[in-house]
Protein backbone atom coordinates (compact mmCIF):
# COMPACT_ATOMS: atom_id res chain seq x y z
CA UNK A 1 0.00 0.00 0.00
CA UNK A 2 1.56 3.72 -1.00
CA UNK A 3 -0.17 6.62 0.01
CA UNK A 4 -3.81 4.59 1.37
CA UNK A 5 -3.70 2.94 -1.98
CA UNK A 6 -3.34 -0.71 -2.72
CA UNK A 7 -1.91 -3.31 -5.12
CA UNK A 8 -2.86 -6.75 -5.28
CA UNK A 9 -0.88 -9.72 -7.39
CA UNK A 10 -0.93 -13.58 -7.58
CA UNK A 11 -3.86 -15.85 -7.99
CA UNK A 12 -6.92 -14.42 -9.08
CA UNK A 13 -9.19 -16.71 -10.43
CA UNK A 14 -11.86 -16.26 -7.88
CA UNK A 15 -11.44 -12.24 -7.86
CA UNK A 16 -9.61 -12.07 -4.80
CA UNK A 17 -7.35 -9.25 -6.55
CA UNK A 18 -10.53 -7.22 -6.49
CA UNK A 19 -9.59 -5.80 -10.46
CA UNK A 20 -13.07 -7.01 -11.95
CA UNK A 21 -12.10 -9.67 -13.38
CA UNK A 22 -10.66 -13.49 -12.97
CA UNK A 23 -7.20 -12.98 -13.90
CA UNK A 24 -3.67 -14.12 -12.46
CA UNK A 25 -1.40 -11.61 -12.17
CA UNK A 26 2.36 -11.71 -11.87
CA UNK A 27 3.09 -8.29 -11.10
CA UNK A 28 1.69 -5.78 -8.64
CA UNK A 29 -1.40 -4.05 -10.06
CA UNK A 30 -3.26 -1.00 -9.21
CA UNK A 31 -6.65 -1.64 -6.95
CA UNK A 32 -7.60 1.47 -5.56
CA UNK A 33 -7.27 4.32 -2.99
CA UNK A 34 -9.80 6.36 -1.27
CA UNK A 35 -12.28 6.86 -4.54
CA UNK A 36 -12.57 3.10 -4.59
CA UNK A 37 -12.99 2.28 -0.82
CA UNK A 38 -15.55 5.36 0.21
CA UNK A 39 -13.31 8.27 0.24
CA UNK A 40 -11.24 7.18 2.88
CA UNK A 41 -7.20 5.57 2.35
CA UNK A 42 -6.46 1.31 3.10
CA UNK A 43 -4.53 1.04 6.10
CA UNK A 44 -4.27 -2.68 6.26
CA UNK A 45 -5.63 -5.87 3.73
CA UNK A 46 -6.08 -9.23 4.82
CA UNK A 47 -5.84 -11.95 2.29
CA UNK A 48 -7.25 -15.06 2.63
CA UNK A 49 -7.12 -18.14 0.52
CA UNK A 50 -9.42 -16.82 -2.02
CA UNK A 51 -10.90 -13.76 -0.74
CA UNK A 52 -9.19 -10.75 0.46
CA UNK A 53 -10.21 -8.00 3.01
CA UNK A 54 -9.49 -4.36 3.72
CA UNK A 55 -9.69 -1.82 6.69
CA UNK A 56 -9.73 1.93 5.80
CA UNK A 57 -8.85 5.03 7.96
CA UNK A 58 -12.15 5.52 8.01
CA UNK A 59 -13.22 2.28 9.85
CA UNK A 60 -14.58 0.46 6.97
CA UNK A 61 -14.14 -3.16 6.37
CA UNK A 62 -14.54 -3.94 2.60
CA UNK A 63 -14.43 -8.11 1.09
CA UNK A 64 -14.18 -9.29 -2.55
CA UNK A 65 -13.18 -12.77 -3.80
CA UNK A 66 -15.30 -16.43 -2.94
CA UNK A 67 -18.23 -15.72 -1.10
CA UNK A 68 -18.79 -19.36 -0.38
CA UNK A 69 -20.35 -19.96 3.49
CA UNK A 70 -20.83 -16.07 3.82
CA UNK A 71 -16.73 -15.26 4.16
CA UNK A 72 -16.99 -11.76 2.62
CA UNK A 73 -19.48 -10.90 5.43
CA UNK A 74 -22.43 -9.71 2.94
CA UNK A 75 -25.46 -12.06 4.07
CA UNK A 76 -24.84 -14.38 0.82
CA UNK A 77 -22.77 -16.93 -1.12
CA UNK A 78 -21.90 -14.34 -4.19
CA UNK A 79 -18.42 -13.82 -5.06
CA UNK A 80 -17.34 -9.81 -5.64
CA UNK A 81 -14.81 -9.03 -7.90
CA UNK A 82 -14.27 -5.67 -7.01
CA UNK A 83 -14.28 -4.39 -3.00
CA UNK A 84 -17.35 -4.52 -1.66
CA UNK A 85 -17.64 -2.62 1.70
CA UNK A 86 -19.61 -4.89 4.69
CA UNK A 87 -22.46 -2.92 6.42
CA UNK A 88 -21.25 -1.24 9.42
CA UNK A 89 -24.78 -1.95 10.77
CA UNK A 90 -23.53 -5.29 11.26
CA UNK A 91 -20.60 -4.11 13.35
CA UNK A 92 -22.79 -1.97 15.41
CA UNK A 93 -21.70 0.88 13.29
CA UNK A 94 -18.38 0.62 15.44
CA UNK A 95 -15.09 1.46 13.49
CA UNK A 96 -13.06 -1.65 12.27
CA UNK A 97 -9.49 -1.68 13.58
CA UNK A 98 -8.00 -5.21 12.64
CA UNK A 99 -9.67 -7.79 10.41
CA UNK A 100 -8.13 -11.23 9.48
CA UNK A 101 -9.13 -13.90 6.51
CA UNK A 102 -8.51 -17.71 6.94
CA UNK A 103 -9.00 -20.47 4.21
CA UNK A 104 -12.99 -20.00 4.49
CA UNK A 105 -13.88 -17.45 7.33
CA UNK A 106 -13.19 -14.20 8.58
CA UNK A 107 -12.61 -12.22 11.85
CA UNK A 108 -12.49 -8.74 13.03
CA UNK A 109 -12.35 -6.46 15.80
CA UNK A 110 -14.16 -2.96 16.70
CA UNK A 111 -12.50 0.34 18.15
CA UNK A 112 -14.09 -1.01 20.98
CA UNK A 113 -12.48 -4.23 21.46
CA UNK A 114 -15.55 -6.51 20.31
CA UNK A 115 -14.39 -9.41 18.00
CA UNK A 116 -16.54 -10.51 15.49
CA UNK A 117 -16.14 -13.69 13.07
CA UNK A 118 -18.18 -15.36 10.02
CA UNK A 119 -17.61 -17.32 7.55
CA UNK A 120 -17.64 -21.80 7.39
CA UNK A 121 -18.27 -23.16 10.91
CA UNK A 122 -17.66 -26.65 10.23
CA UNK A 123 -16.58 -28.67 7.67
CA UNK A 124 -15.93 -32.86 6.72
CA UNK A 125 -12.67 -33.86 7.69
CA UNK A 126 -10.61 -34.92 4.70
CA UNK A 127 -8.89 -37.61 6.61
CA UNK A 128 -11.56 -39.05 8.58
CA UNK A 129 -13.00 -41.80 6.47
CA UNK A 130 -16.31 -41.95 8.43
CA UNK A 131 -16.59 -37.72 7.49
CA UNK A 132 -17.29 -36.91 10.92
CA UNK A 133 -17.83 -32.77 11.26
CA UNK A 134 -14.13 -31.10 11.85
CA UNK A 135 -14.91 -27.39 13.64
CA UNK A 136 -13.07 -24.76 12.40
CA UNK A 137 -13.33 -22.28 15.96
CA UNK A 138 -15.28 -18.94 14.84
CA UNK A 139 -15.84 -18.92 18.81
CA UNK A 140 -19.56 -18.91 19.01
CA UNK A 141 -20.09 -22.19 20.82
CA UNK A 142 -21.54 -24.10 17.88
CA UNK A 143 -20.52 -25.23 14.64
CA UNK A 144 -23.10 -23.29 12.33
CA UNK A 145 -21.64 -20.83 9.35
CA UNK A 146 -22.60 -17.45 9.91
CA UNK A 147 -23.54 -15.14 6.38
CA UNK A 148 -22.71 -11.81 8.22
CA UNK A 149 -20.10 -10.68 11.00
CA UNK A 150 -21.56 -12.33 14.53
CA UNK A 151 -19.94 -11.06 17.47
CA UNK A 152 -18.18 -13.34 20.02
CA UNK A 153 -20.11 -13.29 23.20
CA UNK A 154 -17.91 -11.81 26.07
CA UNK A 155 -18.36 -14.89 28.43
CA UNK A 156 -16.71 -16.71 25.79
CA UNK A 157 -14.16 -14.29 25.73
CA UNK A 158 -13.33 -14.48 29.20
CA UNK A 159 -15.88 -11.68 30.06
CA UNK A 160 -14.40 -8.18 30.18
CA UNK A 161 -11.38 -8.50 28.05
CA UNK A 162 -11.20 -6.41 25.21
CA UNK A 163 -9.41 -7.54 21.93
CA UNK A 164 -6.93 -5.76 19.89
CA UNK A 165 -6.63 -8.06 16.82
CA UNK A 166 -7.28 -11.06 15.40
CA UNK A 167 -5.63 -13.86 13.47
CA UNK A 168 -7.36 -16.38 11.15
CA UNK A 169 -4.85 -18.55 9.69
CA UNK A 170 -5.95 -21.92 8.03
CA UNK A 171 -8.82 -24.20 8.28
CA UNK A 172 -7.35 -26.35 10.61
CA UNK A 173 -6.73 -25.39 13.89
CA UNK A 174 -4.09 -26.99 16.78
CA UNK A 175 -6.23 -28.74 19.14
CA UNK A 176 -3.57 -27.36 21.24
CA UNK A 177 -4.90 -23.93 23.26
CA UNK A 178 -2.62 -21.67 22.00
CA UNK A 179 -1.84 -18.23 24.52
CA UNK A 180 -0.54 -15.43 23.14
CA UNK A 181 0.31 -12.03 25.31
CA UNK A 182 0.31 -8.48 23.36
CA UNK A 183 3.15 -6.18 25.53
CA UNK A 184 2.38 -3.30 23.25
CA UNK A 185 -1.25 -2.16 22.73
CA UNK A 186 -1.85 1.11 20.75
CA UNK A 187 -4.29 3.14 18.97
CA UNK A 188 -3.84 0.82 15.72
CA UNK A 189 -2.71 -2.11 17.82
CA UNK A 190 -2.61 -3.96 14.04
CA UNK A 191 0.23 -2.01 12.92
CA UNK A 192 2.40 -2.62 15.96
CA UNK A 193 2.68 -6.41 16.41
CA UNK A 194 6.12 -7.87 16.12
CA UNK A 195 6.47 -10.93 14.43
CA UNK A 196 2.85 -10.78 12.83
CA UNK A 197 3.99 -12.42 9.78
CA UNK A 198 5.29 -15.26 12.12
CA UNK A 199 2.48 -16.17 13.49
CA UNK A 200 2.10 -20.18 12.89
CA UNK A 201 0.04 -21.05 10.37
CA UNK A 202 -1.86 -23.66 11.60
CA UNK A 203 -3.23 -21.66 14.90
CA UNK A 204 -5.71 -18.78 15.90
CA UNK A 205 -4.37 -17.01 17.55
CA UNK A 206 -6.11 -13.90 19.62
CA UNK A 207 -4.10 -10.82 21.15
CA UNK A 208 -5.41 -8.97 24.36
CA UNK A 209 -4.73 -5.99 25.92
CA UNK A 210 -5.16 -6.90 29.65
CA UNK A 211 -4.31 -11.45 29.78
CA UNK A 212 -3.41 -14.60 28.33
CA UNK A 213 -6.55 -15.63 26.53
CA UNK A 214 -6.95 -19.25 24.57
CA UNK A 215 -8.14 -20.20 21.35
CA UNK A 216 -8.26 -23.15 19.74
Amino acid sequence: MIDGGLWAWGHGLSGQLGLGDTQNSLVPVWVGAEEEFGGSPVLMAACGNSHTLAVTKAGTLWSWGVGDDGRLGHNDDNNRLVPTQVEAQHFGRAKIVSAAAGESHSGAVTQHGCLYTWGQGTRVGEEDEEDHQVPLGLGHGDGARKLVTTRVAPVLLQRALQCVAVCCCSARASATPTRCRLHTPSPSPWATIPGWAAVHRLRRLLLTTAKTVRMC
